[in-house]
């Protein structure tokens, strides 16, 4: 079986959340400047603080 890693983009054309082949979400926030400002790793909920 073949799997596929796939990315979901925001409005600017920026990743907010990629999903790799096992399935494990990260999701990414930006600032108004399109700064990374905040990401989750795919073990984090993103009511928990982000990942350091």
């Amino acid at each position: 079986m073949r799997r596929r890693r796939t990315q979901d983009f925001g409005a600017r054309g920026l990743p907010v959340r990629s999903t790799d082949t096992n399935g494990n979400v990260t999701e990414q926030h930006y600032d108004a400047l399109a700064a990374n400002s905040k990401v989750w790793l795919a073990d984090r909920r993103t009511t928990d603080l982000p990942s350091p």
